[in-house]
């Protein structure tokens, strides 16, 4: 290994551990942190591991509660939990983001370019911030380095390499069911290469044999050859490339300058692989109405790229090899190499620092927001909420309240059932409201301001600012004899 990449992930790995996540601060982590916490108790719902139904991000299959999100992932946590409990997880996301910059290495060097060029997969900033996250994306992204390996060997490829080739598919989608989608690519990069057929239908036989193991989890867990809610996630339409494609465009080219175009302009052996892969996911996510958003422009650019990271690896490589053809020949001095790595890596660690700060700081409020509620709202109590709170109790913690949400509104429409909301007053279940804002200057909704007006709730002190609640009264309830 290169002194440069070694440094430079000596200098990510003190970071990371000086900056080491306390909570899970996204949605869908709930779904893949409790799935591993099912599987380290023996089950795959929540029922068969005696935990609570209430827990996040799970979906009823058959009277089972099982979580909404694909194995891969859950996997790869698994072991880290086993020995390290909640805690421990997170060296999970260290983990796969070494072997990604270390397989992007070994592509670069059978590419013949430096392995330092794998800093780029080291340090960009999508990459490092979900790197202290239990998210599907960028291992996905990591297993589609695998068929760019392949195809990173000159000359014909053997019945072995488009095997292997067909695998990384398979294992890619595992990890995020949408990876798939890159089958076509890899195959006609696979016909391109050896001018056959054959090899196309190898390729894609082999991805289909080892989509088996995944199939047949899909119809142990959720009754279907797929899950049955990725499909009903989300909208696919046409009308949004007029915005994503700009977007995406935008995003991939403001950290490494211009390198959205590199899967246009490289060169040799990769090129009809990568071009393939990263167009593919270029199309896809450009007619996905969704892309993830942040406080400012930059922050919205580095989470904005969460979706195209089963990409970003292979992006990101195509994009050294037109730097390493551009740059090699007009930099033959050594010296002036070791002084623009030292500026590079000088750089980065200050961008490192100041991400993974701002995101501790973010990940630090979380936590004091959740112990806000659990501290002031008793277990087992069914609760009306607007904003954010959810999600930081809705994974499995020893000792952490179980609690029984509602949501008052979605995508600005009223959700919550009067029905329900009566049944649980008139019960000697607790009842609170709670709100707490997504982002600055979030308030709360109509609905939940009418809620209030109607019931009159007792205001709860939680010892922090941002969280407001609320406890309903209860009607007048008969003792029991």
């Amino acid at each position: 290994m290169k002194k440069p990449l070694l440094i430079g992930l000596i200098l990510y790995t003190a970071m990371f551990f000086w900056f080491y996540p306390p909570i899970c601060g996204i949605e869908d982590e709930q779904g893949f942190v409790n799935q591993t916490i099912f599987w380290s108790k023996g089950s795959v719902s929540a029922e068969g591991a005696m935990l609570s139904p209430l827990l996040g991000d799970l979906i009823e299959i058959d009277g089972k509660h099982v979580p909404m999100r694909h194995p891969g992932r859950s996997l790869i946590t698994l072991p880290f939990y086993l020995i390290g409990g909640y805690h421990a997880i997170f060296i999970s996301g260290y983990f796969m983001h070494v072997i990604m910059v270390l397989s992007g290495a070994r592509i670069l060097a059978r590419l013949q370019c430096s392995e330092n060029w794998a800093l780029l997969l080291l340090f960009h900033p999508t990459l490092l911030i979900y790197s202290r996250t239990i998210m599907a994306d960028a291992s996905a992204g990591i297993c589609l380095l695998i068929p760019v390996y392949v195809f990173a060997k000159a000359g014909r490829l053997t019945t072995r390499d488009l095997i292997t080739a067909g695998l990384g598919v398979s294992l890619a989608a595992v990890m995020r069911h949408h990876a798939a989608s890159a089958l076509p690519a890899v195959a006609m990069a696979a016909y391109l290469r050896n001018k056959s057929f054959k090899s196309m239908m190898v390729v894609v036989i082999a991805s289909a044999i080892g989509a088996i193991p995944l199939i047949s989890f899909n119809l142990t867990v959720y009754g279907t050859i797929a899950d049955p809610y990725s499909s009903s996630r989300g909208v696919f339409h046409l009308e949004y490339l007029k915005d994503q494609i700009p977007f995406y465009l935008t995003a991939l080219s403001i950290f490494w300058p211009m390198m959205a175009f590199a899967v246009i302009c490289v060169r040799g052996p990769i090129k009809h692989i990568t071009s393939g892969i990263c167009l593919t996911f270029l199309l896809m996510l450009g007619c996905y109405y969704f892309h993830d958003t942040g406080n400012s422009q930059v922050q919205t650019m580095v989470l904005g790229l969460r979706l195209m990271q089963v990409a970003l690896p292979s992006w990101i490589i195509a994009y050294v090899v037109v730097l390493d053809a551009w740059i090699k020949p007009k930099f033959q001095n050594h010296r002036m190499m070791i002084m623009i790595q030292s500026l590079f890596l000088t750089g980065m660690t200050i961008m490192t620092f100041m991400i993974f700060q701002a995101h501790q700081n973010q990940l630090k409020e979380y936590e004091n927001k959740r112990q806000a509620l659990i501290q002031t709202v008793p277990s087992k109590s069914f609760i009306l909420v607007e904003g954010m709170m959810p999600k930081l109790v809705g994974i499995y913690r020893e000792n952490q309240p179980i609690y029984e949400f509602h949501s008052v509104t979605f995508s600005g429409k009223s959700s919550y059932s009067h029905k329900i909301l009566d049944e649980k007053l008139n019960s000697e279940t607790p009842v609170y409201m709670l709100f707490s804002s997504k982002r600055p200057g979030d308030q709360p909704s109509p609905e939940f301001h009418e809620l209030i007006q109607i019931h009159a709730p007792q205001v709860m002190e939680s010892g922090h600012s941002e969280v407001k609640i609320w406890k309903l009264p209860k009607p007048f309830l008969p003792k029991s004899p």
